[in-house]
């Protein structure tokens, strides 16, 4: 019993581990508001009250990415008139379009990354590429948000960690 306690614990732990470098799909976030804008390299807080959220995924294999988008669009202060994908560029710095964006509060869409000029899966996977929603009151852009790769779950591990640690404890007794 104690062997076959072991056998699966440090099963689970092989599992977790090969999951992770086998993952062909990885999800994305962005969460769009006014306080991650810029304006000439600078940092610029429009104060517009509309928010949104994107989720996207990637798969490294296609190198294609999907996303879909929501915002707020009666709260801007002006009218919507352009959305982009911009990158590469980190928090507070301006960059390039890579993908032009629909109008409207849903935006969804898929591309593979490698058709776009200047595009590549490592500046998107190092939170270089963002999204901004431009408009009449705000040109160069009202709300922005950097895209990024949530981090791992740390409940999953701490779950496995404290199971681990209960069946050695028990193994001790």
């Amino acid at each position: 019993m104690k062997r076959l306690t072991i056998l699966l614990a440090a099963a689970a732990v092989l599992t977790v581990g090969t999951t992770a470098v086998k993952a062909e799909k990885l999800d994305l976030v962005s969460f769009i508001n006014s306080a991650q804008q810029t304006l000439n390299g600078s940092a610029f807080d429009t104060g517009s009250r509309a928010q949104g959220v994107g989720v996207f995924d990637f798969d490294t294999e296609t190198n294609v990415l999907n996303w879909e988008i929501l915002y707020t669009d009666v709260l801007l202060q002006g009218v919507e008139t352009m959305a982009h994908i911009h990158g590469p560029a980190g928090p507070g710095e301006e960059a390039g379009i890579l993908i032009d964006l629909n109008l409207g509060a849903f935006k969804s869409g898929s591309v593979d990354i490698t058709t776009i000029p200047g595009a590549n899966a490592s500046d998107l996977l190092n939170d270089q590429w963002y999204v901004n929603i431009h408009s009449t009151a705000f040109p160069g852009g009202e709300i922005r948000g950097q895209i990024l790769v949530p981090e791992p779950s740390s409940i999953a591990l701490t779950v496995l960690g404290l199971t681990a640690l209960m069946f050695f404890r028990r193994k001790q007794k």
